[in-house]
């Protein structure tokens, strides 16, 4: 990702309460690309060096709280001078050096990551403007940084996967002509420019190649969902989600995304199964064709309505029952037997299949058969 896309980013990642990790060589542009948003956006920017802090200087110094009589009563932590404070500020806490922090400075930024907080001081909640959803009126964020695990740099192993769970790992690879801009932007000198332009070879020395360390978890698909609903545009997407469950489960995902084949939930199911103009009843007929392999969404669907089913009490009204009772009659018969025997012991499915002689028929021989028995 290259720096103008990276600050592009920051808005959608803060939206869905994303930390974010930037991995990328030195002399890249990390801490510079932050800082430039800070300044184009209003923020106030706070720089952490975490490889040359003690705890202390992250959690504030201890001291003794005491009563009226001067006896010690309860150990109390000065806030730290950086801790932002003003509820109306808006900023970016940036902790640089991640992986050259001390084990027990790692620790302390931990819940800083995820909870926004540090002992008993919560950083300044968002604010978000009412006719920019994006657009932060205060509130304060975090993003960190690294160099690589590579033989290029002297760094400590950072492969707690708890911890690096908690953020949108971003590669950031800055191309030549940003740095061009950038240059001349800053006034360095037209020789400098001149010569690098010609040779741009020169410009950073080889180094090594690296991934990123990231693999799916139930928390990193969770925060998936907050991305989705702060809607980044598209280009945007690849980038984010592998950042946060990986290129594997990402590239997956995403071409799940692009074929067009999603999942239908129950309540589809009960409200547009035969309803004028949708697509539902056609999407469950090609997921239950054994020949399109997609036999992953349609068990999310019959997933879907076990759980809808075991936790309603009321009956299905008229509309969803003739709806339930045709997608039953839809999917594979092997599926129909095992719907029809476990749903038939919920309040709100019994009298669909009651009310239908076919389902019947099914769940009495669902009942004598055994599984290797079932039709396909």
């Amino acid at each position: 990702m290259n720096i103008k896309t990276f600050k592009e980013s920051l808005p959608y990642l803060f939206k869905a309460n994303i930390a974010t990790l930037v991995h990328g060589h030195h002399g890249v542009g990390k801490s510079e690309g932050v800082r430039q948003f800070c300044e184009e956006n209003g923020f106030d920017f706070v720089d952490l060096r975490l490889g040359t802090q003690d705890v202390g200087d992250l959690l504030g110094l201890a001291d003794f709280k005491r009563d009226e009589n001067g006896n010690m009563m309860a150990t109390k932590f000065y806030q730290p001078e950086w801790f932002p404070t003003d509820p109306d500020s808006k900023g970016i806490i940036f902790m640089d050096e991640i992986n050259r922090a001390r084990p027990d400075v790692l620790q302390a930024v931990f819940q800083l990551v995820l909870d926004k907080r540090l002992h008993m001081y919560d950083l300044p909640k968002p604010v978000w403007d009412v006719k920019n959803p994006l657009k932060a009126t205060a509130g304060w964020f975090v993003v960190g940084a690294m160099n690589p695990s590579t033989e290029d740099y002297i760094v400590t192993d950072l492969s707690d996967k708890a911890f690096l769970d908690r953020f949108c790992h971003i590669k950031l690879s800055p191309s030549k002509q940003e740095f061009f801009e950038y240059a001349k932007k800053i006034d360095v000198s037209t020789e400098i420019i001149q010569f690098l332009q010609d040779q741009p070879k020169m410009l950073q020395s080889e180094l090594e190649e690296f991934n990123l360390p990231v693999t799916p978890s139930r928390r990193s698909w969770i925060a998936v969902d907050r991305l989705f609903k702060s809607k980044p545009p598209k280009h945007l997407q690849t980038e984010l989600i592998k950042g946060l469950v990986g290129t594997t489960a990402g590239t997956a995902f995403l071409k799940s995304l692009n074929n067009g084949d999603k999942p239908v939930t129950a309540k589809e199911v009960l409200s547009e199964f035969n309803k004028k103009g949708s697509d539902v009843a056609k999407r469950i007929k090609k997921y239950s064709d054994p020949k399109s392999n997609r036999q992953s969404l349609l068990k999310f669907t019959t997933d879907s309505l076990r759980e809808l089913c075991e936790g309603r009490t009321k009956k299905f009204n008229q509309t969803e029952t003739k709806n339930f009772q045709d997608f039953l009659l839809t999917i594979p018969k092997d599926l129909c037997f095992d719907l029809c025997r476990e749903l038939y012991m919920s309040d709100c499915a019994r009298d669909a299949i009651d009310d239908h002689e076919e389902l019947l028929k099914i769940l009495a021989n669902a009942r004598n058969m055994k599984t290797d028995e079932l039709p396909s």
